[in-house]
Parts: C-alpha cells; structure tokens; sequence
C-alpha cells in the first residue's frame, strides 16, 4: 500500500486537509482510491491508501 505524505503548515496542520482527510476515510466508491490508515509523526500525516495498478490516464486512454 502507498504512503501519502503532507507536510504541516507552520507546525500545524491546516483544518481543511483535515477535512479533506476525513471526508476521503469516509468515502467508499469503486472510482475512489480507499483510504485505509492514517497516522502522525512529528509534523507529518502519513496516509496508507489503496494500492493502484494504473492512473488516470490509462484508465481513460482504454476507453
């Protein structure tokens, strides 16, 4: 599973990237890449997300 990492803005984190965050652990869709954990470390926010074999482009170069 991939690791997303955002940085902290000012040793902080933004509340809209928290929110983002949490709208996306709550999001189950077959078009949208789940979100499995989320953790801290520092001034960072680690997200484990669904592993993609392919991206966007791909997907819609086949269609």
């Amino acid at each position: 599973m991939p690791l997303m990492m955002i940085h902290a803005v000012d040793d902080g984190i933004t509340l809209s990237a928290i929110r983002e965050i949490k709208i996306l652990y709550e999001l189950k869709h077959d078009c949208v890449v789940n979100l499995h954990e989320v953790f801290y470390h520092g001034s960072h926010i680690y997200m484990v997300m669904e592993c993609c074999h392919m991206d966007l482009f791909h997907v819609l170069s086949k269609k």
